[in-house]
């Protein structure tokens, strides 16, 4: 098999640098490149080459298929997308509610940063709750390491802003706590058309007075 003919035009640049590392050290440092398969795919490979014992001739090179890692980047890469380009406010956080990542929509629907949470989710979620017992609910669900979600009012310096909080958790292959993910939602405008829609229920349309 001619390795050449397995190359995509391309890379070729990158295969001259490669041998002139061969004549010149008798290695080439590793890198990537892709080959084409005997199906026709471009699989992605790292691939390095020696020479043996000193000979021009005879050397070896070896070839680690990178498919799977080129894969996981995508999804992460996609992942990012997701995380950045949400409405939705996102706190990504350890198993102890420390913050390891928060998109532009939280601060944009709350005004916080990490640093204003001084890297402690808990300091946003601890708060707001419409009482003692729904917190203790909260509470108890998360340290079982399980879902929560309900509503929390924030006092912000506009005024007061009701959100939908969801905290979801992440588990690895052993089923062992690995991450909340805190997704909020600013549902100003719901809580004001339910607000308005309870008022007509109960006020005149005419006087604007309460009915009986």
């Amino acid at each position: 098999i001619n390795w050449r003919s397995l190359t995509p035009p391309e890379f070729e640049a990158r295969d001259n640098i490669a041998i002139a590392e061969l004549i010149e050290l008798g290695h080439c440092h590793q890198y990537e490149k892709q080959l084409i398969s005997k199906t026709g795919a471009h699989v992605p490979v790292m691939l390095g080459a020696s020479f043996l014992n000193s000979s021009t001739q005879e050397g070896v090179a070896y070839f680690m298929d990178l498919t799977s890692s080129k894969q996981a980047e995508d999804k992460l890469r996609l992942a990012a997308t997701v995380f950045n380009a949400s409405t939705d406010g996102i706190i990504i956080t350890d198993p102890l509610m420390s913050i390891i990542s928060i998109n532009q929509a939280f601060t944009d629907i709350t005004g916080l940063t990490e640093q204003n949470l001084h890297q402690d989710a808990s300091r946003f979620i601890n708060t707001g709750h419409p009482n003692e017992d729904a917190y203790q609910a909260m509470c108890n669900l998360l340290q079982q390491g399980e879902q929560w979600q309900g509503e929390l009012i924030k006092e912000t310096e506009s005024g007061y802003l009701p959100l939908s909080v969801r905290i979801n958790t992440v588990r690895n292959e052993h089923n062992r706590l690995t991450h909340f993910v805190i997704v909020i939602t600013d549902i100003s405008e719901r809580k004001a058309e339910e607000e308005h829609l309870r008022h007509i229920a109960h006020h005149d349309a005419l006087t604007n007075l309460p009915n009986r």
